[in-house]
């Protein structure tokens, strides 16, 4: 017998939704990458690896959001085949 609690399903995607947010949108207050001496092989190493971490945050918001969709469709899928198998019981007897 498979048990399966849709609502909490929904809520762990819920929670997925809001940690992609908060990936996309970085920290609160991203400490500053900035080198005051312009030309330092420092500075452009820093934007290097700002443009890195962004690139991966954003990716990893993506991948975050994109489980978050798969685990509501699954729940959606659930309660689906429940009211076929219940409808389908009803016609039986």
């Amino acid at each position: 017998m498979i048990d399966v609690e849709t609502d909490a399903l929904l809520a762990r995607a819920a929670d997925l939704d809001r940690t992609a947010r908060s990936l996309a949108s970085g920290p609160p207050d991203p400490p500053a990458l900035v080198v005051s001496a312009p030309g330092w092989a420092t500075a452009a190493a820093l934007t290097s690896l700002r443009s890195a971490v962004e690139a991966a945050l954003g990716s990893a918001a993506a991948d975050v959001a994109r489980a978050a969709g798969l685990i509501r469709a699954a729940a959606d899928d659930y309660v689906s085949t429940d009211d076929r198998a219940a409808r389908r019981l009803a016609r039986v007897g």
